[in-house]
């Protein structure tokens, strides 16, 4: 029961909540298990129902009145229609899970178009000529990760501010429009949201080096590591690409940058080991 002027009834009430995982990108936001530690502070006599799939339960919960549900679970998402197991495959591909990622990349790649270059203007072109015939109705966009600082030399800035009313669904000869490809959106801005078609550039600030992803944050004039006893800031981060990479419904070019030697914020070797991954996998080169 609902009452329109007070909220909630005062005798009883239903909250559905939709709770996404790796979705956690900055500060505040811990996920499911957050909720609940929420409800274990202030509402311990509240009828509880969840798929204990969505989970971690443990001890803290005990006290809880939980109805397990597996209903409440969903098992796969329709971002994408064409690539209903995207999701899944970015999954593999972050947790550096390689043969499950060759293996799941197959069931889809006919379908959907994923590419990988070094350089972003073949990307763009790409993008442009797969959506010709759908000029009018299709929604295509580069996006980038918020610290990705040193791609300021390929021409992306990540810390300009988007109009995003405008990026999504102003004409492409509008600059501010996501179709024009020069202002990028970070995960911020488009967290929960979708476009038909992306660019995804990729910086240094997740690198992969000697078989395994290391993780970076640039500040002020250069990288600093971040530890793996920072494993909020390595959530951060790593949820903040899995956002990025699954916001294409029908298609995606991932670009990540040749590096420049004499630069040395962005050495060749920042980026090659992550492209030279990202091909072994299976991702097809567009040069």
């Amino acid at each position: 029961m609902f009452n329109k002027y007070y909220g909630p009834s005062k005798d009883w009430a239903v909250i559905i909540c939709l709770v996404g995982q790796g979705q956690e990108i900055n500060k505040g936001e811990a996920g499911i298990n957050e909720w609940f530690k929420a409800l274990h502070n202030k509402f311990q006599n509240w009828n509880i129902y969840s798929s204990k799939k969505s989970l971690d339960i443990n001890n803290q919960f005990e006290d809880l009145t939980i109805t397990d549900n597996d209903k409440l679970f969903l098992y796969s998402t329709i971002r994408s229609l064409d690539a209903p197991n995207l999701p899944n495959f970015i999954e593999y591909l972050l947790n550096n899970d390689k043969d499950k990622a060759i293996d799941m990349l197959k069931e889809f790649n006919d379908e959907y178009p994923l590419y990988i270059t070094r350089n972003l203007n073949t990307a763009k072109k790409w993008i442009k000529q797969e959506t010709t015939e759908e000029a009018d109705t299709i929604r295509y966009g580069l996006l980038a990760q918020s610290n990705g600082l040193r791609l300021i030399p390929e021409g992306i800035f990540v810390k300009n501010n988007i109009n995003q009313e405008a990026w999504f669904l102003n004409e492409t000869e509008d600059v501010r429009s996501s179709n024009h490809l020069e202002i990028p959106a970070t995960e911020f801005d488009i967290q929960g949201l979708e476009i038909d078609y992306a660019i995804m550039a990729w910086d240094a600030n997740l690198r992969y080096i000697n078989g395994k992803f290391e993780y970076y944050k640039f500040k002020g004039t250069k990288w600093n590591h971040i530890k793996d006893t920072n494993e909020i800031e390595r959530n951060y981060l790593i949820n903040s690409y899995r956002v990025l990479l699954t916001r294409a419904r029908r298609g995606m070019v991932i670009f990540v940058p040749e590096g420049d030697d004499e630069d040395a914020t962005r050495p060749s070797e920042y980026y090659d080991g992550t492209y030279e991954y990202l091909k072994s996998i299976g991702i097809t080169e567009l040069n």
